[in-house]
């Protein structure tokens, strides 16, 4: 039991971050709304810690905060080195996309 104090801890940390309310915690996923769900899914990845991510369509579902946290996770997995692939359709999205990932190449 020891040993999961630092992932439940973890867990909590990722929780705050992602803005999700406690309440989520006692309720199954399914009554969850999609952009709860977003969250919790990106809980899940973050706590994993893989290299590489593969987004699909990441902001559908988000709402202006949701997505707000998006870009900062996205904005701090590439300043730490890791690799971030994303489908997005929407187009104001995917140009807010190219700014996160190549700002300077960006005219």
């Amino acid at each position: 039991l020891h040993s999961l104090n630092p992932l439940l801890e973890d867990l909590k940390q990722q929780l705050d971050y992602y803005e999700i309310p406690s309440w989520v915690w006692h309720n199954p996923v399914r009554t969850l709304s999609a952009g709860q769900r977003k969250r919790v899914a990106l809980v899940a990845l973050t706590l994993k810690q893989p290299k590489l991510w593969i987004l699909d369509e990441p902001y559908s579902s988000l709402d202006r905060t949701g997505i707000t946290i998006l870009n900062k996770q996205i904005t701090h997995l590439q300043s730490a080195g890791m690799t971030v692939i994303l489908t997005q359709h929407d187009k104001p999205n995917s140009l807010r996309c190219l700014e996160l990932m190549m700002p300077e190449e960006l005219v």
